[in-house]
């Protein structure tokens, strides 16, 4: 089995995040709407009553001077009701900002949910290496080469793999992120790194668009790393290579500020 250097997955913490986070608006709303509910002074009911008559003349007014069938008025005044009273529902802005933000939250807690349930396949899988490759999760680079978040470095006797993990359907750019960042890795070890793109959910159709970078599924995972050419011949290489990954990766906090 594949050596560990680093396991923790820093999208299991942005999850913990987002779901304090959905709690804590939710309570808020909660909150905020009993409190809507309490705020209704003698002036507004006036107001909404005065609405409601003055609608309701309204009708009178088309029944007795237009002609209209008195049929249609407890129809009006259903209607008007019901207008006041979806003008009501609606009346404060700041409830609806409230649950507008906690649903473009469970979306986005949604979205990583799928990210992490991706990685953490493809982890599993390459636990599945011999004992001579070191694997480090969730690396994260900050450097004057550039800004990268990777999802898997994978370092033995093959070089060292940087591997972008997508759980969902292909696009071209894919390809192109995982060499950025392999690119942006290489400058800092002073080495040649490879790229790979692996789909964590098949069926995955995507098409061959020529890019240097490999999209392969995950259960083709290891034989591709087997059939990669060897390019690292010393174990010590190997091991300082894989410490160097894990010391340039930063650590990064999604907790609310105080």
């Amino acid at each position: 089995m594949a050596k560990i250097l680093k396991k923790e997955n820093s999208l299991q913490q942005k999850i913990e995040s987002i779901k304090k986070e959905i709690d804590f608006l939710t309570d808020k709303y909660r909150k905020t709407y009993e409190a809507s509910k309490n705020e209704k002074t003698l002036a507004k009911s006036l107001f909404q009553k005065k609405k409601l008559l003055a609608g309701l003349a309204m009708g009178w007014f088309l029944v007795l001077f237009l002609g209209v069938s008195a049929f249609w008025l407890p129809l009006f005044a259903i209607v008007t009701v019901m207008l006041i009273a979806a003008e009501k529902q609606s009346s404060n802005p700041r409830i609806n900002r409230l649950a507008g933000q906690i649903r473009a939250l469970k979306k986005d807690l949604r979205s990583w949910e799928k990210g992490l349930e991706g990685e953490t396949l493809v982890y599993q899988e390459l636990l599945r290496l011999p004992d001579d490759y070191y694997v480090l999760n969730d690396i994260k680079i900050f450097s004057y080469h550039g800004k990268a978040q990777i999802d898997h470095i994978v370092v033995g006797k093959k070089g060292v793999i940087v591997i972008e993990t997508k759980h969902g359907r292909f696009f071209s750019n894919y390809q192109e992120q995982a060499q950025r960042k392999a690119n942006i890795l290489s400058r800092i070890l002073k080495i040649e790194t490879h790229a790979i793109v692996v789909f964590s959910r098949r069926p995955v159709a995507y098409r061959n668009n020529n890019s240097p970078v490999p999209a392969i599924q995950l259960d083709q995972l290891i034989t591709f790393i087997h059939d990669m050419p060897d390019s690292l011949s010393s174990f010590s290489q190997i091991e300082r290579l894989a410490h160097q990954c894990l010391s340039i990766s930063h650590k990064v906090s999604f907790e609310r500020a105080v």
